[in-house]
């Protein structure tokens, strides 16, 4: 029972919280610009370069299902580690853009 009352807390009295699909929709498109904001600084290697590729169609997907309405049939347990994958994501992202160096030589 404890549980199933964190999780009520966590996800708000309906459930959804921040699993709703349009959350999970607005944060796949961040992440997918914040993919694409990496490939052009060119903070990453080939194979880098690669999964971030692979993260921007995963997250066009992602975008896509979440608006449709097949979306809201998926169990919230998986809601729920779509959303947490998403927040490591993105950090492993600006963990990438705050190590890409400077584009030019002089200080700003």
């Amino acid at each position: 029972m404890k549980i199933l009352d964190w999780l009520r807390g966590k996800m708000g009295k309906d459930g959804r919280g921040d699993a709703d699909a349009r959350t999970l929709c607005r944060l796949a498109c961040e992440v997918r610009d914040m993919a694409r904001a990496v490939l052009v600084l060119g903070a990453c290697d080939d194979e880098l370069a690669e999964r971030v590729r692979r993260m921007q169609e995963e997250m066009d997907e992602l975008a896509k299902l979440a608006s449709g309405p097949r979306f809201g049939r998926l169990p919230l347990s998986r809601r729920i580690a779509l959303r947490e994958g998403l927040d490591r994501s993105r950090k492993r992202l600006m963990q990438t853009m705050q190590a890409a160096p400077a584009p030019t030589q002089r200080l700003q």
